[in-house]
């Protein structure tokens, strides 16, 4: 199971699926657009245009070289019946999201189902010079959660206070100031980040392990 297919998911299936995995399925309710084509892998202007599931994006270009019934696209979030089930079926869970709630949930499906998850985070931290930001740091992560061991909350990669400041951040932004999380950038709301060497090393590192 991948859950997410965006900037490090689309390169951890397309990994998955050449390296021979029976089935890959992948999980993510949102759909391709423009500002994605930089970094999404087999992303084109016409699925953008037509604004296409990236899941289904993802199921057709495996199919292309893999076959049919390989990639399995569930279009969903991972906190919905329909996405937990298909965790279920699942041997390995790739958690490439960038949401906090999204790696809590994919925590609490791995310790239920004994399922081995790999976390992959990738953040580019900056800092303010003059009236413009700077990049600070290029940092990748890769978390393996061993059946049993110890969880993502575990070793600090989420808590409650910042599960709680994400979703004020959601619900009622007035009410918090800007989260760390909001783009990919630290501090500064990218919609278009040009992050894909970086999400191609952290996406291999975590497949490799």
């Amino acid at each position: 199971l991948v859950i997410g297919a965006s900037g490090t998911g689309s390169i951890v299936g397309e990994q998955l699926a050449r390296l021979g995995f029976g089935k890959v399925l992948a999980v993510d309710f949102d759909r391709l657009e423009r500002k994605n084509l930089n970094r999404i892998l087999n992303s084109s202007s016409a699925d953008a245009d037509a604004n296409r599931l990236k899941v289904e994006a993802f199921a057709e270009a495996v199919t292309a070289y893999r076959g049919e019934g390989v990639a399995v696209p569930v279009a969903a979030s991972i906190a919905t019946q329909e996405a937990v089930l298909a965790a279920a079926r699942c041997d390995v869970v790739f958690c490439c999201v960038d949401t906090l709630e999204a790696r809590h949930i994919a925590d609490l499906i791995a310790a239920a189902f004994l399922l081995p998850l790999f976390d992959v985070g990738v953040v580019i931290p900056v800092r303010k010079k003059g009236n413009t930001f700077a990049v600070a740091d290029v940092c990748g992560r890769i978390d393996y959660v061993q059946p049993g061991g110890s969880t993502l909350q575990d070793r600090g990669i989420y808590t409650p206070e910042s599960l709680r400041g994400e979703y004020l951040h959601k619900v009622a932004p007035d009410a918090h100031q800007q989260e760390l999380d909001a783009g990919y950038l630290k501090g500064l709301i990218e919609e278009a980040p040009a992050v894909i060497t970086l999400n191609m090393r952290a996406a291999s590192a975590c497949v490799n392990e």
